[in-house]
């Protein structure tokens, strides 16, 4: 097998070096002045004792309902101006019970989360266009098992603070918005309204809730606007 410095020039050897440092560089999101972290929240949820159906984070109707406090400024509609955002990891936390719309002999909560989980897809749009389509499993730090037998198991995701890697970054323009969907499958819905058991946000709903909470992590750069 011939070396490298047979095949190319020393000037070539050079810049591919270079680009190959650079590229690495990029990868670690290290050594770049200008930079801003990313870590940009949204909030989507169901009442209690309701069928779900497709939810939308970053959604501008929805996002007018919370707070900063729930999702910070830094977030999707109009939260980065001037800057164009690369997000590169996504998670999201549950706060959810779930049974099956239509009753079914024997059915427990942890079958109706285990099929949600199954079901349920994550869709990323930037103005309409698709960047992504992934099971919600990917994304929550905690995934089912089941036995075939009636029993479920919660396994924990190990170093999963910052979430799912994804395959390929997503680049968020200056000026544009991105859109993140729950699609889940049809014949679920939230479970009763149980004071213990149900999430309580009074600050933008007088009802008790179940809820998805998910924070897309990465960096910002100045736009050249």
């Amino acid at each position: 097998m011939a070396r490298i410095d047979e095949l190319l020039t020393p000037d070539e050897i050079l810049v591919l070096a270079a680009n190959t440092r650079l590229a690495a560089q990029d990868k670690r999101h290290v050594g770049t002045f200008g930079e801003k972290p990313v870590v940009a929240g949204s909030l989507v949820f169901w009442p209690a004792a309701t069928v779900i159906a497709s939810k939308t984070f970053y959604d501008k109707t929805t996002q007018g309902l919370l707070t900063d406090k729930f999702t910070g400024t830094r977030t999707w509609p109009g939260g980065f101006t001037g800057e164009n955002v690369i997000i590169s990891h996504i998670r999201i936390d549950p706060e959810i019970s779930l049974a099956f719309a239509v009753a079914i002999v024997g059915e427990t909560a942890a079958q109706a989360y285990h099929y949600f989980q199954t079901g349920t897809m994550i869709v990323a749009e930037i103005d309409g266009v698709r960047q992504f389509e992934i099971n919600v499993k990917s994304f929550l730090p905690q995934y089912s098992i089941g036995n075939g037998a009636g029993g479920y198991t919660l396994i924990t995701k190990d170093n999963f603070d910052l979430g799912f890697e994804l395959p390929e970054v997503i680049k968020v323009p200056y000026g544009k918005d991105l859109k993140i969907f729950v699609n889940p499958p049809d014949g679920l819905k939230t479970a009763a309204d149980v004071v213990a058991t149900t999430g309580h946000y009074p600050q933008f709903s007088a009802l008790n809730i179940y809820t998805l909470f998910l924070q897309a992590f990465g960096r910002s750069v100045a736009a050249n606007v």
